[in-house]
């Protein structure tokens, strides 16, 4: 019999890694619309989704859309959400 851990893998107690990788060139389509109505955004909460999956701080993104700080923390909280 083999052991499994309770999310299934076979080696309880070893440690894991995940690597990601992306072409830094690429850019997805980015529309608003489908984050909106998959995901129940507003449209500023997809926006500021949309920046943060290109790579921009939340800093950057409140400068950018000239929102406060607090204003793009509560977008992030909302998206994460």
């Amino acid at each position: 019999m083999r052991l499994k851990t309770a999310d299934g893998s076979p080696f309880p107690g070893r440690p894991r890694v995940s690597i990601f990788v992306c072409d830094g060139a690429y850019q997805p389509d980015q529309d608003g619309a489908i984050l909106m109505r998959i995901y129940d955004m507003t449209g500023a909460e997809s926006k500021v989704a949309m920046m943060l999956a290109s790579g921009r701080s939340l800093n950057e993104i409140a400068d950018e859309l000239s929102i406060s700080k607090h204003t793009a923390r509560t977008h992030l909280k909302r998206i994460l959400s």
